[in-house]
C-alpha cells in the first residue's frame, strides 16, 4: 500500500477514519504487550512451579532413599519402624506426614521381576514411598492453585543381596599317587562372628577323595564315600564364606592295613586343616591355616587355572613356597586352590614319606578350581538402592 494512495484515500472524508489508523502505528506495541502479558505472567509462573517441584521431589526422594537403605540392613527386624524414623530425620518436621508406617513395604527383590511384596525370611528388600498431598495435610503448593503439582511423591527400594559366594567346583582333583589318604571337604565358616573357629563352622560337606571304594577298602573304617554328586553348602548369607577342610590320614592309602591296625609303624596319624576363610575387600584371608599348606591363584580365565592343562599360570615343581593371591575374586575370573598334604612344620624325623615331618611341599596334592561369583565379589552384601 503505496503513500500515494493513503493520501489519496486521505482526501476523502469517508476514508479519513481509515487513513489516521494506518497512519497511528506508535500504539501497536502497547497493545501486543496487553495481549501477551498474561500468557507470559502463566509461563514464568509454571516455570517456577517446575522448579519448585523438582526441589520438592529432590527433598522427598532424598529421605525415601535414606529410608529404605537403612531399613532394608535388616529386614527381619522393625523395617517399617526404622524407615520411618530414617525418612523423618531427613525431613522438615512440617513434612513428617510424607512417611508412614503403611508407607513401607518389605519384600523379595529379583534382577528378574524386580520386586515383589513378601514377608521374613525370604525378603531381602525394603520399598518405601513418601508422599506430599492434600489428604496428608502437607500439600505442594503451587501458583496455579490445586491444578498442578498439589501431589508430589518419591519411591526408593533399596535390597540387601545375598553374599556373593563361590558355586560348586569347575574341577575337583586329588593326586591318586599320594601315599597319605585325603579328603576334602567344604563348609561355612561365619568370619563376621565370634567364639571359637569350630563354632563357626557348619554344613561340613565332603566332596571328594583319593582312594576308589574306600569303605570296602577301610572295611567300613570309612564308613562314607563321596557323593557322585556332592550338595553344595549354602553360604550365602551375609558373613559366611565357603571354606574347605583337608583331612589327611598319614600312609594309609599305601598300606591299607593301617586302616584296622593303626598301632602298626608308621602308624596311621590324622591332621586337618581348615582355612577358616574370612573375606575383606573381596580378597580371601585363611586364618585357619598355621601351616603353609594351602596355594592359591587367580586367573583371568579357567584353563590359566587349570593345573593339568600347559597354560596353567600357576608355579609347579618342589620344596617352594606356595603362592597366595592377593586380587579380588571378581565376575569372569577362577581361583585356583592347591593343598600340600603334608605342610611344612611338623616335627620329628623328614628322612623319607613315612617320616612325620616329610614333605615335598609342591602344593599340588589336592587341586579345585574354582570360578568367581557371577554377580558382585566374594562377600559381597552390601545394601543398595535399585529404584
Amino acid at each position: 500500500m503505496t503513500a500515494d494512495f493513503i493520501t489519496t484515500v486521505a482526501d476523502r472524508p469517508a476514508a479519513g477514519a481509515l487513513a489516521r489508523l494506518l497512519r497511528a502505528r506508535q500504539g501497536a506495541t502497547g497493545v501486543v504487550f496487553m495481549i501477551l502479558t498474561p500468557v507470559l505472567i502463566g509461563a514464568i509462573g509454571f516455570g517456577f512451579d517446575m522448579s519448585r517441584y523438582a526441589l520438592a521431589r529432590n527433598e522427598l526422594q532424598t529421605a525415601a532413599d535414606a529410608a529404605a537403605l537403612a531399613a532394608a540392613q535388616d529386614v527381619t527386624a522393625s523395617p517399617a519402624s526404622v524407615a520411618v524414623t530414617y525418612g523423618r530425620l531427613n525431613l522438615p518436621a512440617a513434612l513428617s506426614g510424607a512417611i508412614t508406617t503403611t508407607d513401607v513395604t518389605v519384600g523379595k527383590y529379583q534382577n528378574v521381576g524386580g520386586f515383589t511384596p513378601l514377608v521374613a525370611p525370604d525378603s531381602n528388600a525394603v520399598k518405601v514411598v513418601l508422599t506430599r498431598s492434600p489428604g496428608r495435610g502437607n500439600k505442594f503448593t503451587s501458583t496455579f492453585g490445586t491444578y498442578f503439582f498439589n501431589t508430589v511423591t518419591a519411591t526408593a527400594i533399596a535390597v540387601k543381596p545375598e553374599s556373593s559366594n563361590y558355586e560348586p567346583p569347575e574341577s575337583t582333583n586329588l593326586d591318586n599317587e599320594a601315599g597319605d589318604y585325603n579328603e576334602i571337604y567344604a563348609y561355612c565358616y561365619n568370619y563376621a562372628g565370634t567364639g571359637a573357629p569350630e563354632a563357626r563352622r557348619s554344613q561340613m560337606t565332603l566332596i571328594s577323595n583319593n582312594m576308589d571304594n574306600v569303605v570296602s577298602v577301610t572295611s567300613g573304617v570309612i564308613s562314607t564315600p563321596p557323593p557322585v554328586t556332592a550338595v553344595w553348602p549354602d553360604c550365602r548369607a551375609t558373613g559366611l564364606s565357603i571354606s574347605f577342610r583337608l583331612r589327611n590320614i598319614r600312609h594309609a592309602k599305601s598300606m591299607t592295613n593301617l586302616w584296622l591296625n593303626p598301632g602298626t609303624a608308621p602308624f596311621r596319624p590324622e591332621h586337618n586343616y581348615y582355612t577358616d576363610t574370612r573375606i575383606t575387600g573381596a580378597v580371601e584371608h585363611f586364618d585357619g591355616l598355621t601351616m603353609a599348606s594351602l596355594e592359591t591363584v587367580l586367573c583371568n580365565t579357567a584353563a590359566q587355572c587349570d593345573s593339568r592343562l600347559p597354560s596353567f599360570i600357576g608355579r609347579k615343581g618342589r620344596d617352594r613356597t606356595p603362592d597366595r593371591a592377593t586380587g579380588a575374586c571378581a565376575p569372569g575370573k577362577f581361583m585356583y586352590f592347591g593343598w600340600e598334604d603334608r605342610p611344612p612344620g611338623q616335627s620329628g624325623a623328614n628322612g623319607s614319606w613315612t617320616d612325620p615331618a616329610w614333605t615335598d611341599r609342591d602344593y599340588d596334592d589336592i587341586r579345585l578350581l574354582m570360578k568367581c561369583p557371577k554377580g558382585g565379589q566374594l562377600g559381597d552384601a552390601f545394601v543398595r538402592l535399585v529404584k
